[in-house]
């Protein structure tokens, strides 16, 4: 499968095959589509940013101790891939992208405060 390669700033350097490129621009223009629908941009991005999200990491498992009963169950957790860990700006990114959807949903802690 081909690559897409993305250079910005000369040291960062992000892959994207025919395919996710393919996903993401489909999906980019389904949501311009509901956008034209409803004329309103709250949780719009969502599926976009939880695309790039997938696309950026993997997901890590963990154990967590239910302190209740003590019965160990296992978490999942998003760890950015090992190609968004060059540089401090790449951690950035990858922390702003896994977590924009909180915002655009406008639910939650963070959602509420940006609008505010």
């Amino acid at each position: 499968m081909k690559n897409v390669t993305y250079n910005r700033g000369g040291d960062n350097v992000k892959y994207l095959t025919d395919q996710q490129l393919a996903d993401l621009e489909a999906l980019l223009k389904q949501q311009q589509a509901l956008f034209k629908k409803k004329k309103d941009t709250l949780g719009l991005g969502v599926p976009i940013y939880q695309m790039v999200s997938k696309i950026i990491s993997d997901e890590q498992k963990y154990p967590v101790i239910n302190p209740s009963n003590g019965v160990v169950v296992e978490r999942t957790k998003l760890v950015p891939k090992p190609f968004m860990c060059t540089s401090k700006d790449s951690l950035a990114v990858w922390t702003w992208i896994t977590n924009a959807h909180h915002v655009n949903s406008g639910k939650g802690f963070f959602g509420s405060f940006i609008r505010a």
